[in-house]
């Protein structure tokens, strides 16, 4: 995961954005640029921000909060030798924590935590969907001039439920937008300081989440105060976790032979379905998104709106949420998720919900995850898959399987194998079948009519042995054709032996039995 985008109220007319991918902190820095300033190409042009831009005191505080608001690590050690992560840097933590340090340390802001003293913190959760920490100066003073200003000024919400905290600490706070930002009544400013944030401000930052999120980026928003109802809204940060190799691929060949492959996320509607879309999650079969020319700065693109009536042009009848999920009755869940494919601002009470509501339905249900909250749905559904690089202890002991390389297309290729060895075992049995009854009716036949008997005990034993055993072993591990492969799961409820199996054995014998005693008496 690497953070992408970066958004300050303080300058709405700038575009931020951070260069280079993955962990390692020396490859990319901060850069912006402004809708009018193109160059005679068309092109934007891009201009670093360092400490001496005037942008630097917004950015400090936003990545500063990101900062404090994490317990993920970044160490670069001075040896190669002591390196575990790559490009000779250590690292440890949750992914999105990890790009938020990143970002940090491009954008040239020192990680603030070895200054601050943690006092209380509360963790993230599917819940809340928001991260708090509240942390004290070491030495008395903050890391950037907005923390110094925010701790000296008096409490500005209406709210005033809460006592002002004298000991300089301060309430540092991550998590998602439109909860954070309803709850911000300042913005940072360029100079630091807290200006009142109105209706107007409150609903340009929810709409430039919406346009991050539109473009497939994970949206969070930061925010920081003396207390929880006087915080003072940092800004947006956009992180991109593109799709690993092959997953489009895979995806597209699990809808064409059959399989329904939905998504359960935390992220907004509009992330989800952007990548909804990127991965062939929803869309026609081979058909991808590709959103790497929207321009999500620009005053031309318009977000989706959460109107109900226009959603219906943005795949409302494909994407349902936790909350329209806690409203429909569980008797009725499982006809009201049919044909939505994305599923967003999800709970692992919802993960286990549908699970349950899709086995009802008469499917087999397997669904995959990594953390401790899939655990419950991990255990309930049919085929519980669990990562093997990534996944938590709990995780892969609830599960079925573990995948040892973390790889979406060995799900791909797991389910081609066991449709590949189930109609080999169709085959198998039709070859044996046809054998063993050709043997027997043989034997009924000439005891029947007191005819001498065609077969005798060593031939019965040279049939059984050499040429029943190694023909079927051969139909066992033969190829299977590409259309068996392409074609739609069968039921659960299918019997391994049906008629159609059983008449092609049976034709079979009759036609051996029938040549073999011609054969005999001629």
């Amino acid at each position: 995961m690497t953070a992408r985008s970066v958004y300050a109220l303080a300058f709405p007319s700038l575009s931020f954005g951070l260069t280079g991918v993955g962990y390692n902190t020396s490859d990319g820095h901060l850069v912006r640029s402004t809708v009018d300033d193109k160059n005679i190409s068309g092109q934007r042009k891009h201009q670093q921000v360092s400490q001496h831009t005037m942008e630097y005191g917004a950015i400090s505080a936003l990545f500063g909060v990101a900062s404090v608001c994490n317990n993920a690590s970044i160490v670069i050690p001075t040896s190669e030798d002591t390196a575990e992560g790559p490009l000779g840097t250590a690292i440890s933590g949750q992914p999105t924590e990890l790009a938020l340090l990143v970002g940090a340390a491009k954008a040239g802001v020192p990680d603030p935590r070895p200054l601050y003293h943690r006092i209380q913190e509360i963790p993230f959760s599917s819940d809340r969907k928001r991260m708090e920490v509240r942390a004290r100066p070491v030495g008395g003073a903050h890391s950037c001039a907005a923390f110094t200003l925010a701790a000296r000024r008096q409490l500005t919400s209406p709210r005033k439920t809460s006592v002002a905290v004298v000991d300089g600490s301060l309430y540092f706070v991550k998590g998602m937008p439109e909860t954070v930002i309803g709850e911000c009544v300042t913005y940072t400013a360029a100079d630091g300081s807290a200006t009142n944030l109105t209706e107007k401000g409150r609903t340009r930052a929810l709409s430039q989440s919406r346009r991050m999120a539109a473009s497939g980026l994970r949206v969070l928003a930061m925010a920081y105060g003396p207390t929880l109802d006087d915080l003072t809204f940092a800004g947006l940060v956009g992180m991109e976790d593109p799709p690993r190799e092959g997953v489009i691929e895979a995806v597209q060949q699990l809808r064409r032979g059959g399989v329904s492959v939905l998504m359960l996320t935390g992220d907004s509607k509009d992330t989800a379905l952007a990548i909804a879309r990127r991965c062939s999650i929803i869309g026609g079969n081979g058909e991808s998104f590709d959103d790497s020319t929207i321009d999500i700065s620009s005053d031309d693109f318009h977000p989706s709106s959460h109107n109900p009536m226009d959603d219906l042009e943005f795949g409302a009848g494909l994407a349902l949420s936790g909350e329209q999920l806690d409203a429909i009755r569980p008797e009725n869940l499982t006809d009201s998720i049919m044909g939505v494919r994305v599923f967003y601002r999800v709970a692992p009470r919802h993960k286990l919900a549908l699970v349950r509501a899709l086995q009802r339905h008469g499917d087999i249900v397997a669904m995959t995850g990594d953390g401790v909250n899939d655990a419950t749905a991990l255990k309930a559904a049919d085929i519980g898959i669990a990562m093997g690089r990534g996944g938590t202890d709990v995780a892969k002991e609830a599960a079925d399987v573990v995948l040892a390389d973390d790889n979406f297309t060995t799900i791909t290729k797991a389910v081609a194998e066991g449709k590949g060895i189930f109609f080999n075992i169709r085959n198998f049995l039709a070859f044996q079948l046809s054998t063993s009854f050709a043997a027997l009716s043989i034997e009924s036949v000439a005891t029947l009519f007191g005819l001498p008997s065609p077969l005798n005990a060593m031939q019965i034993l040279w049939i059984n042995i050499i040429m029943d055993g190694p023909p079927a072993q051969s139909l066992g591990v033969e190829p299977v054709d590409e259309r068996i492969l392409s074609a739609r799961p069968r039921k659960a409820s299918d019997p391994i032996l049906t008629r159609a199996l059983l008449f092609r054995a049976i034709t079979s014998a009759a036609l051996i039995m029938f040549l073999t005693l011609k054969v005999f008496f001629k």
